[in-house]
């Protein structure tokens, strides 16, 4: 053990003196720098490296060269270096300090080593032998450096030798072949011999690259066209793959001769092996057949187009196969078109379905009849080349000439004839991302990773199934929305209906006056807004007046003589007609809000336990049914370009319109709310355990609404069906589930690029939140970029990004809370962030998580569950309080939490959190209580 020692500290000398060795000459370049250039001011605006336990060794150098570049004397080396010490590092040498019988640099440095990098101590070689290429060359490199960079004077054809036995045998034994004089030499060779193999792995052999082949009946021709599709394969050899090389394997081309050669040997035709009965391929792919109603399958007795030496043929390496790493999908747009492209660096040419140029109207240039070999060697014939289809990305138009032919997977396919002229490119195809070189500036084409996956034609999978493959069939049946009119109603209910018409009918006149017509409060002193009225264009100009004037017949406006003035606008609505609206914000900013609570979603679904039957009603023309005091009238003036006018009825766009209006509803239902009535503005739910007392339910809210003359809007009713949309939910017997139509507004969601952006996406599945689990410590990456100067986007929010998408496709059914069963309480930390789930009968109510501070990561893992317990039991006190539930956790000593008698005082500010809670804790294992929670969320 005692030489061990010795031969660490001898090596530990070496080292300094190599570094004070070089560290030496600095104070003459200084000197050098000064004499040339004056005092070195440059010099005294160095910091301190800070050291947290990372890197010892580069650390212990920086800072000597830290001290003789400040001329800081050696006996206060020890003293400066403390204040660049924090968490653990400081934390150690305070213990350090206290055992230490010598506080020198020297010995200090030397227990640093020891204590936080004890294997840099060992022989650097044994570390150089072992360290293998996993991934990328360049990343081979950084660690390389990382670990030899301590050897100084090792011998270069040593260091060599050293790097080639790293290298992946692929790379390796090719970078042989070629002359190196250095390390560096060496490095950058590997660099492009990776690149190259990319490349060409990418241009040839793959299930889902386009190439065509060129093979006329002149053989000369034919031999240059080949040796085009060589020269295009070669010069993708910067596109840089990223993807994981089990994924480089495509599907093998094989001729028909190839083909009949492997059936007499009874060989599989995928692979080079025995076929039999109960045969299985090594890799064997998975590809979607989609059926559709009515497919004609005309196809399946054609013939082969015949052969002849006249026709050119073109080869198709393409496969209905979706989510090859070589290629890249994008949406862009031809005569405003929205489409898809395919780009693939493995497809020599360019293609275009007929399908979308038919449908566009492009020209076509007639061309010669050409043959198309596919990846199966099923034959196809084609003719036709559309020139010069212009393609509008959102960071680029792109303008190519496409053969005509179809394919599966997108309506355009752009390939090396359009790659090959961009020089050097950058392709991520993980993350579907395309960087290359526009004129004078460089553009990154962004795809969109949804639309890798895709379907196969009904062709494809049989001649596939034919020849050995495996087929699953798969039915889909679409979720639809009972709407059930009067017609459609039980016989109890279309009787309910009947004898209350009245509630449907458009009453004469204006509403009449109730105890909460809509005031407006200004702040005192406040100046009156008076606003001119846009320029509005001439088409429009005809819209507003007839708009006008039905408001004036139907007695909501009058004509106004006010000093207030507000704008107007028109908003195209989906259908193509126009919504007048009133700019009423500098109202709006001089108003004093009206603090009424709003319903929360939450809240109101926690009503529905139990409930079977539910009907939905809309009021028609809500806010206009609810009068302006009289004091407030001119207030709400609004100007044209052919006059000024005033509402008699609340407007929309007033900053305390919804509070009167739900101040309103919440009066006149008040015995009905929380026992089967809910409202949320104009949306009424009435929910029922069965079809009877539903009935009843229906007449009592019925006869409400006509005594205080509300009327309905009878198309968009919903009466008595087990499964019901409000407010962006699906609420059914099962529970409460998200509503499809409002989270395919978050799958299409392009790649936001500002803060704005960014907010909308996070507002909109923010809302959805409770149904997904983890989501704070998920969205931590997208949150951090809203904050003041920190729009950065980056690998870590597009990958955030990605997946609360893919997150928000599949979205769990929740279950309704029922307040007479116990709750059980789930809990889970981590070194990211805390998460909970709360359920009944093993079934998810609803998920919570948030993300860890800096700080808070560094507490113990004991700490950390204590957290999640508390975070947890305070964000759902609604739900616990003054009732025994259970907390499920995988800390077992938490399970004694309530029996301590003495406890530390960090972990006591926790438990008072907990007083007056009736629960039980119980210990799960870890990887259980993982497990249950994952199943929770799916």
């Amino acid at each position: 053990m005692e030489s061990r020692f010795d031969t660490i500290e001898s090596r530990m000398e070496e080292m300094f003196r190599s570094r004070r060795r070089y560290s030496a000459s600095i104070p003459e370049l200084m000197r050098s720098s000064a004499g040339s250039r004056g005092a070195p001011e440059q010099w005294r605006k160095l910091e301190l490296p800070i050291f947290r336990g990372d890197d010892a060794v580069v650390w212990v150098e920086r800072m000597e060269q830290f001290f003789l570049l400040r001329t800081v004397p050696e006996e206060e080396w020890l003293t400066v270096a403390t204040f660049a010490m924090e968490g653990r590092a400081f934390t150690w040498f305070r213990w350090w300090e206290a055992t230490a019988p010598v506080l020198q640099w020297r010995f200090f440095s030397a227990a640093l080593l020891r204590h936080f990098q004890p294997e840099r101590l060992k022989s650097p070689y044994q570390a150089l032998l072992k360290l293998k290429q996993t991934n990328s060359v360049r990343d081979y490199v950084d660690q390389f450096v990382l670990h030899a960079w301590p050897l100084h004077g090792i011998a270069p054809e040593l260091l060599m030798d050293l790097f080639l036995n790293g290298l992946k045998p692929e790379v390796g034994e090719e970078c042989k072949l070629f002359p190196y004089q250095s390390v560096d030499e060496l490095m950058e060779l590997a660099q492009k011999v990776e690149n190259r193999n990319a490349a060409l792995r990418g241009a040839s052999g793959r299930g889902k690259s386009l190439a065509p082949n060129f093979a006329v009946a002149n053989s000369t021709a034919t031999k240059a066209v080949h040796h085009a599709t060589t020269s295009n394969s070669a010069a993708s050899n910067s596109v840089e793959s990223t993807t994981d090389p089990l994924q480089q394997r495509g599907l093998r081309h094989l001729s028909n001769e190839e083909y009949r050669a492997k059936r007499a040997k009874g060989e599989c035709f995928l692979y080079d092996e025995p076929y039999t009965a109960d045969h299985n391929c090594k890799n064997r792919e998975f590809k979607l057949l989609i059926m559709e109603p009515d497919v004609e399958t005309d196809w399946l007795q054609h013939e082969a187009v015949p052969e002849t030496g006249e026709q050119e043929q073109l080869e198709l390496k393409f496969m209905s196969f979706s989510g090859h790493h070589k290629s890249i999908k994008a949406w862009a747009e031809v005569n405003g078109r929205r489409v898809r492209v395919l780009i693939d660096c493995g497809a020599s040419d360019n293609f275009a379905t007929p399908e979308i140029i038919t449908e566009l109207g492009l020209r076509i240039d007639n061309t010669p009849k050409f043959q198309v070999r596919v990846a199966d060697s099923t034959n196809a014939g084609g003719q036709g080349r559309c020139l010069g289809v212009t393609l509008q990305f959102k960071e680029v138009a792109i303008k190519e000439d496409f053969f005509i032919f179809p394919t599966d997977e997108a309506e355009f396919v752009l390939g090396l004839a359009w790659l090959d002229k961009l020089g050097d490119v950058l392709a991520n195809f993980k993350k579907s991302r395309l960087r290359f070189r526009n004129g004078d500036s460089m553009v990154t084409l962004q795809g969109d990773p949804e639309l890798c996956y895709g379907g196969m034609h009904l062709q494809s999978a049989v001649l596939s199934i034919q020849k050995g493959g495996e087929g699953f069939m798969v039915q889909l049946w679409p979720m639809t929305l009972q709407a059930a009119t009067v017609s459609q109603v039980p016989q109890v209910i279309e009787s309910v209906l009947a004898s209350h018409a009245k509630v449907f009918q458009t009453l004469p006149g204006l509403p009449p006056h109730r105890c909460h017509d809509h005031a407006i409060p200004l702040i005192e002193g406040a100046s009156v807004p008076n606003i001119r009225p846009y320029r509005y264009p001439h088409h429009q100009k005809a819209v507003i007046e007839l708009m006008v004037r039905e408001m004036l017949a139907s007695g909501i406006i009058q004509p106004s003589s006010s000093p207030y003035a507000s704008l107007i606008l028109l908003v195209k609505k989906k259908d193509g007609s126009w919504r007048f609206c009133v700019d009423y914000r500098a109202l709006n900013g001089i108003t004093v809000p009206d603090k009424f609570p709003i319903p929360v979603i939450d809240e109101l679904l926690d009503e529905l336990a139990g409930a079977t039957v539910f009907s939905k009603l809309d009021l028609k023309s809500g806010y206009h049914q609810i009068w302006m005091r009289d004091q407030d009238i001119h207030k709400t003036a609004f100007r044209t370009h052919e006059g000024h006018y005033e509402f008699l009825v609340m407007p929309f766009g007033l900053t305390n319109a919804p509070s009167s209006f739900q101040a309103l509803m919440n009066d006149i239902l008040k015995p009905l709310l929380r026992k089967f009535v809910l409202v949320f503005f104009d949306d009424i739910l009435i929910y029922s355990q069965d079809m009877a007392s539903h009935a009843l339910h229906l007449q009592q809210v019925f006869q409400i609404l006509v005594e205080n003359q509300l009327v309905l809007n009878e198309k968009k009713c919903t009466f008595a069906v087990s499964l019901v949309e409000y407010l962006g939910h699906i609420i059914s017997v099962q529970g409460v589930s998200a509503d499809p139509n409002k989270t395919t507004a978050m799958l299409g969601w392009p790649v936001p690029t500002d803060q704005r952006a960014l907010r909308g996406f996070l507002g909109l599945t923010g809302y959805y939140r409770r149904f997904v689990q983890g989501y704070g410590v998920i969205a931590k990456p997208l949150t951090e970029l809203t904050k003041r100067n920190a729009f950065e986007w980056n690998d870590k929010a597009q990958e955030a990004f990605e997946r609360l998408k893919r997150l928000m496709a599949d979205l769990p059914t929740l279950a309704v809370s029922d307040f007479n069963q116990d709750f059980v309480l789930e809990t889970d930390a981590s070194s990211e962030g805390l998460g909970a789930v709360l359920s009944q009968q093993g079934r998810p109510i609803a998920f919570l998580s948030q993300a860890l501070s800096p700080r808070a990561r560094q507490k113990s893992a004991y700490e950390r569950e204590l957290m999640a317990i508390v975070f947890a039991v305070q964000k759902w006190r609604h739900y616990l309080l003054r009732r025994h539930f259970i907390v499920l956790t995988d800390q077992r000593s938490l399970k004694f939490l309530t029996d301590q008698r003495l406890m530390d005082p960090t972990y006591l500010k926790w438990t008072i959190k907990l007083l007056g809670m009736d629960f039980e804790i119980r210990y799960r294992p870890g990887l259980e209580n993982r497990q249950q929670m994952r199943c929770h969320g799916k």
